[in-house]
């Protein structure tokens, strides 16, 4: 078998049938289709066993509701393919998808594809690379992993790695989960390739990551995890700060939001901002507010951010 596809499936009836159907429509034939039913309550179920009983290629499996994650690391222990791709249930595949590995499975040991990011609003983002494939290094010096190529879909994964590297979803996260696990996976690679043309159709939903409430339990993981594997790979301090300025500006805010004491914030606002204080300023340039938060970074005047903040919270 050269390729499992792992969907996880939770509540998607609305947008289930054209996914799958995408994916049955494929030129490129051997494949396996890995449905994880994670306890759904609508009719998302039922459909995965439809599709079974239709095509042998499908394998449908039901789970107590677990999140994201866990249902990704079930469908990996199932998976029996060479190479492993994950598509979100709500999301469509060109008819040539799958033919991208095809071109490239010789070339290295993860492949990006194009992708058209379209919003609830119907704006389409392009995400597109260069053609040539490079180093992992090289990639992490030319782009950053957050925002916008941490997610799992759109890419191809060698199955022997994730399985005998032990690299996985980590299941406490329930925001930044998927790219911690592309840079647990990349660390442990030598080569990337690329292929340009969109034929990855992500759907942006009104529950993205801007609009999940965000708890400090879980940046903090998210923060530190990321930051040791960066460290254990001994990367320069520059490519740390890039690919991690996303995650600290999500950090920054959970701090302040959180239910921590004055002096508790402060602290961690502190030691956050002796490192990483230019990439803080640089994602706090959105609103007047925001830009004024980063003034008061740039002038180190961390207890009177704590104070206007709380301020701000009460008179919402």
């Amino acid at each position: 078998m050269i390729l499992s596809i792992i969907i996880p499936v939770y509540n998607a009836e609305a947008y289930l049938d054209a996914c799958i159907q995408s994916i049955i429509n494929q030129t490129f034939v051997d494949f396996e289709l890995v449905l994880v039913d994670d306890g759904s309550t609508d009719l998302s179920g039922m459909i995965c066993d439809k599709y079974a009983t239709k095509d042998l290629r499908i394998k449908v499996f039901h789970k107590k509701n677990g999140g994201v994650s866990s249902a990704r690391n079930f469908g990996i222990e199932q998976a029996s393919g060479n190479w492993i791709t994950f598509v979100d249930s709500d999301d469509r595949v060109g008819e040539n998808y799958l033919n991208v590995l095809e071109k490239n499975w010789g070339q290295a040991d993860c492949i990006f594809v194009g992708i058209d990011q379209i919003a609830y609003n119907g704006q389409i983002k392009e995400i597109r690379f260069e053609e040539a494939p490079i180093s992992t290094l090289m990639f992490f010096e030319k782009y950053t992993l957050f925002p916008h190529f941490s997610g799992p879909y759109g890419k191809f994964y060698n199955s022997e790695i994730i399985k005998k590297r032990n690299v996985r979803f980590d299941e406490r996260l329930h925001n930044g989960e998927d790219g911690l696990f592309n840079f647990q996976y990349l660390f442990k690679t030598k080569l990337i390739a690329f292929h340009n043309e969109s034929v990855y159709y992500y759907q942006k939903r009104e529950d993205s990551l801007s609009r999940r409430e965000l708890h400090i339990e879980d940046t903090s993981l998210l923060f530190h995890s990321l930051l040791n594997v960066m460290e254990a790979h001994h990367l320069d301090e520059k490519i740390i700060s890039r690919n991690l300025g996303y995650v600290v500006s999500l950090y920054f805010f959970s701090i302040l939001n959180s239910r921590l004491k004055f002096k508790q914030k402060k602290n961690i606002l502190i030691k956050l901002s002796g490192r990483f204080k230019d990439r803080i300023i640089q994602y706090l340039q959105g609103t007047k507010y925001t830009r004024f938060l980063g003034f008061l970074v740039d002038k180190n005047q961390y207890s009177l951010i704590v104070l206007i903040s709380s301020l701000r919270s009460k008179f919402k």
